[in-house]
């Protein structure tokens, strides 16, 4: 089979591996997820694509034709191995992106005007979904889910009377309103985990599976001693009552975390020991996210304030 017509697990078909890669998004060096195709990188140099627009679709980076020509997006160009290839042909979901049909010519800068034929990802679809305009140049230190949400998430958690959460309050209609700003808020938290995964490991992957990646990460390990989260305990699956429970290496933390959410999304929550599952929840997990984000994140500057109760390490 000829490499042309190679399918990978996404369904993306290989490109011309001859050719070096134009990559304006998540894998550019410097960016959350180029570590999955560092090694398999010869060579980068900063490059600039005429003719193109940058457009943004649920936070994922995009590229169209610009009819004018003259707009332009700034990224880097990469000579990657087949490796390399195959994991880009991996990460980028087919439904969403496809291959220029014909070879971009890329300006490399500081190159002395040199011009390359390159590969290059469209977005496909590229008026559905309400796409937003992002300028010249990507950073995932921009994306205002990942900048912003987790201080509002923070805000709304700061905002709570808990003194209603306590155990022998759940009869009162005092408690059932700051549990569900509870739920609201650590709702919140977790868009701010799905954007950070989808954009480091994969946007097509399913939740589970992002989990697993993430929780085999030695940072996130880090950052789950490091905020000093709790273990130990156990979180039931409202549906059929699975149960995880959380190692005191993070293990399984993550997944518990995500179970929280979820039964927050199927049925909510409704007895009083579910105030003290959720509040503990959202402290650990956002105490984790402010180690992540500046690990995963080059650039990155602390805009997310500080969970009641524990000190902020962004």
């Amino acid at each position: 089979m000829a490499k042309e017509d190679k399918q990978v697990s996404s369904g993306l078909p290989f490109p011309d591996t001859s050719k070096p890669l134009f990559v304006y998004g998540a894998l550019k060096p410097g960016e959350i997820a180029h570590p999955q195709i560092a090694p398999f990188v010869r060579n980068a140099e900063p490059a600039r694509l005429q003719g193109a627009l940058l457009l943004l679709r649920d936070g994922l980076p995009f590229l169209d034709d610009d009819e004018t020509g003259k707009s332009f997006v700034d990224g880097w160009l990469l000579d990657l191995d087949v490796s390399g290839y195959e994991i880009v042909c991996s990460f980028e979901p087919r439904d969403l992106y496809k291959w220029s049909p014909t070879p971009a010519l890329v300006q490399v800068v500081g190159g002395g005007g040199i011009m390359r034929n390159s590969n290059v990802l469209l977005g496909r679809s590229e008026r559905r979904g309400n796409p937003d305009p992002a300028g010249h140049v990507w950073h995932s230190r921009d994306d205002p889910v990942l900048r912003i949400a987790p201080k509002v998430a923070v805000d709304m958690y700061s905002s709570l009377d808990e003194q209603w959460l306590f155990p022998g309050r759940e009869r009162t209609d005092q408690h059932w309103e700051q549990l569900f700003r509870l739920q609201a808020a650590y709702l919140l938290l977790w868009t701010t985990y799905e954007r950070l995964m989808a954009l480091r490991y994969g946007p097509a992957l399913n939740p589970m599976r992002l989990i697993g990646l993430l929780e085999s990460e030695p940072a996130f390990t880090e950052a789950f001693r490091a905020a000093g989260c709790q273990s130990g305990y156990s979180v039931f699956d409202s549906r059929d009552l699975h149960k995880v429970t959380v190692g005191s290496y993070g293990e399984h933390a993550l997944e518990a975390w995500y179970l929280v959410r979820s039964n927050l999304s199927h049925r909510g929550k409704g007895a009083h020991g579910d105030s003290g599952t959720l509040a503990s929840a959202f402290t650990d997990s956002h105490g984790v996210l402010n180690y992540l984000l500046p690990a995963f994140i080059e650039g990155w500057s602390k805009v997310t304030s500080s969970t009641p109760g524990a000190d902020d390490q962004s």
